[in-house]
């Protein structure tokens, strides 16, 4: 699994507004299951929502990294990716993990959308 592409190339994935609905829809469900709370709503604009996923990464790994890494475990995150935030400065941490997981997400939605 590589998620060597950046959030801005990730964006540009999400042309087709069924792949972006799809992927606003994990990300709240995932979120939620984890008990974490995204303040946006379907009729954001996709880099919005993005910049509130990072900002609200950040804010769990420096307050609550237990529920980081819960979320990041339903998410279906390697755990080999985690010890790559210590390489990171402190603003590139939501960054990276929103990274992660929207790759991780487009990698279901991709998955659930072939073989359904």
């Amino acid at each position: 699994m590589s998620f060597n592409l950046s959030v801005h190339e990730l964006v540009s994935q999400f042309d087709k507004e069924s792949i972006k609905s799809q992927v606003f829809d994990q990300l709240i469900k995932d979120f939620s299951r984890s008990g974490i709370q995204l303040n946006v709503d379907s009729n954001s604009k996709t880099q919005q929502w993005i910049e509130e996923l990072i900002i609200v990464l950040n804010k769990l790994y420096h307050n609550n990294s237990n529920q980081l890494h819960q979320l990041l475990y339903l998410i279906d995150v390697p755990q080999e990716y985690y010890s790559k935030t210590q390489e990171l400065q402190k603003d590139e941490i939501g960054m990276f993990f929103a990274e992660l997981i929207l790759m991780r997400t487009l990698k279901k939605i991709a998955y659930r959308n072939q073989y359904s």
